[in-house]
Parts: structure tokens; sequence; C-alpha cells
């Protein structure tokens, strides 16, 4: 990275934020991205769901996607369910539900989906309900980051939460730290589960489907 470069020759101290590296001469503070992502899995394994698919944006290009996708695999694998490919979206944060609608037709659809980001999530939730989807009813969605939006809206959305506050605290006192002259420290910090509307147990899904 151009910039990382040069900070490094310039002999600037800086802290990588949302990054997780292990180059042991830089300080980052992260979250951590695939045990969320395996959280909010097994949260749905837990809830009865055995159909779990993931759902993120083109080729999932950002590394926190590529790492919540193997949080997703790692929760399939020890609960011994087969993942899945990811369902790619054509944007990022926006949903297509002409590239969604035919794997949810038939025997082996999935009951629930987890999605890469929160934004993404809303969207997706929008568009099934347009076509006639209900949520959590029909399908269970799951998001990543904790926005605020999220709770405003109907449903309200499940997510894995990144604590937000605290890695600001950490990355400034970080940065603190790197101007005094300490050495790089890496930090990576836990996420957890705000339960929402928009996921409701396996059992409870198949006695809201019309008979």
């Amino acid at each position: 990275n151009r910039v990382l470069q040069d900070l490094i020759s310039e002999d600037t101290p800086f802290v990588l934020a949302y990054h997780q590296t292990d180059n042991p001469d830089y300080s980052s503070v992260s979250v951590d991205n695939r045990a969320g992502m395996a959280l909010a899995t097994r949260y749905l394994i837990d809830a009865g769901h055995q159909r779990v698919a993931m759902v993120a944006g083109p080729a999932m290009q950002s590394d926190r996607a590529r790492l919540r996708y193997e949080g997703y695999r790692d929760a399939m694998a020890e609960c011994g369910l087969e993942a899945r490919p990811v369902i790619e979206m054509p944007a990022h944060t926006s949903a297509d539900f002409a590239a969604l609608e035919p794997l949810l037709r038939g025997p082996d659809a999935p009951s629930a989906l987890v999605c890469s980001n929160d934004l993404l999530a809303i969207s997706l939730i929008a568009e099934l309900r347009r076509n006639g989807w209900g949520v959590p009813e029909r399908l269970s969605v799951i998001g990543f980051d904790g926005i605020a939006l999220g709770t405003q809206m109907h449903p309200t959305l499940c997510s894995v939460v990144q604590p937000i506050a605290e890695l600001a605290h950490i990355v400034i006192d970080q940065l603190l730290a790197r101007i005094a002259g300490a050495v790089p420290v890496s930090h990576c910090l836990p996420c957890h589960i705000r339960p929402g509307e928009s996921t409701q147990p396996y059992q409870e899904m198949l006695h809201a489907q019309p008979q």
C-alpha cells in the first residue's frame, strides 16, 4: 500500500482501524469478522435452521466479506451442515431479487440468510417483502455491523454488532502510544448479536406458512 509505505518512510505514527494485519510493524485495531459471522450462523442454527446461506456483494472484493464467509463456513462445518456458495448481489449494499429468487425455490431452498453487511440486509428485506416474501415468516435474515438504522425499520434487523466505541477508544490510545514511542500492538475485538424481528425459530416459521 503506497500510503502505508509513505507513512513508514516518513516515520509517521499510525494505527490501522478495521483491518486485521499479520505485519508486526503495524499497530491495528479490528473486529473479529470471522468469529462474528460464525456467531450469526450459529444463532440461526440454534434456532433450528439448517439450510442457511450467505449473501454478499460482487466477488466478495472486501477482505472483511471474505473473512465473514470463512466464519459462515466454520459454523456450518462445526454443526455438520453443508456450507453453500455465497449468493452474490450486484452491489455491496443493494439486493437484486431477480438474482435471489431462483435460489428460494425447491426443497433445498434456504430458510435463513446471513448478509455480509446491514445495508445489504436492509435492502434484501425490502426486496423480499416487495415481492411477497415475508420476513421472518418465510425467511429469516441477519445483518452484520449493528447500524442504528436496523433498529428503526420493520421488522427490526437482527445483526452482528461491532464494538465501535471501544474500537475508537483503543485506536486513539494506540496512536498516542505510538507517538510516545511504544511498540506496535494489534487488537481484535469480539462482536455480539443484537436480536431483532427479522429472524424467528424454524418451527415457528413452519407454523406461519399457509397449509
